[in-house]
C-alpha cells in the first residue's frame, strides 16, 4: 500500500494533509498563494488612477494564476490521497 500524503477529511468533502509531504505541498501553496495575492495588490495600488482597461490584463493573468495553484494543488490530492468523496463522519 502506498504512503497516503493526504486522508479525507470526517466531514464534507476534500482532503487533510496525513504526512510532512502533504503538510510541505501545502505549505508551498500558501506561501505561493500568499506571494501572488501580495503582488497582485501592490499592482493594483501602484496603478490605482489608471483606467480599469489597463489592469484588466493583470487581473485575467492572476486569476490564471490561482487557477493553476488550486488545480495543480487538487491534482497532487487525488494522486497521493484517498478516494474523493462526500462524508458525513464515522
Amino acid at each position: 500500500m502506498k504512503k497516503l500524503w493526504f486522508k479525507a477529511k470526517r466531514y464534507g468533502w476534500g482532503w487533510t494533509p496525513a504526512s510532512w509531504e502533504g503538510w510541505a505541498v501545502t505549505l508551498v501553496y500558501g506561501v505561493l498563494l500568499a506571494w501572488s495575492i501580495g503582488r497582485f495588490t501592490n499592482y493594483v495600488v501602484e496603478h490605482a488612477g489608471e483606467p480599469f482597461f489597463s489592469i484588466l490584463l493583470p487581473i485575467l493573468l492572476h486569476v490564471l494564476w490561482v487557477s493553476f495553484l488550486m488545480g495543480s494543488l487538487m491534482y497532487i490530492c487525488v494522486r497521493t490521497g484517498e478516494k474523493p468523496e462526500f462524508r458525513w463522519g464515522d
